[in-house]
């Protein structure tokens, strides 16, 4: 595959500039009858043949960067998750929040970093 392919993706704007590095990934589709009662991949029915489960390697192309840079975002969310629940609890027990609204503001500049990131990648590769 070539280094610069670019795709369209619902989740973001666009594939970055970046380099990218063609890796496989085995990805597993349980079938309707597993989810359904819970078993484990290959143990729906009596049989193989009545279980459609289906086992694949793909093809695709990352870019390190930019997968770290959404990783990061996706930390931050669950802090910030976690944050805004406790600080809600905490609010109403007339607690002193100043910490974790401090975090939450310090969380939300992160973010921007990291959005502001992805976006340049959109645009021209990193250094």
């Amino acid at each position: 595959m070539p280094e610069n392919v670019r795709s369209n993706s619902v989740y973001y704007h666009g594939d970055c500039t970046c380099k990218k590095k063609e890796v496989s990934t085995t990805v597993v589709i349980q079938c309707a009858n597993c989810i359904d009662n819970s078993h484990m991949h290959f143990q729906c029915g009596e049989t193989p043949a009545e279980c459609t489960c289906s086992m694949t390697i793909i093809q695709h192309l990352i870019c390190k960067t930019c997968a770290l840079i959404r990783d990061h975002i996706d930390a931050l969310k669950e802090e910030l998750d976690g944050l805004l629940y406790t600080v809600e609890y905490e609010i109403k027990q007339y607690m002193d929040c100043n910490d974790k609204i401090d975090r939450i503001k310090k969380i939300s500049v992160e973010l921007q970093h990291c959005n502001r990131k992805l976006l340049e990648n959109l645009v021209r590769p990193p250094e």
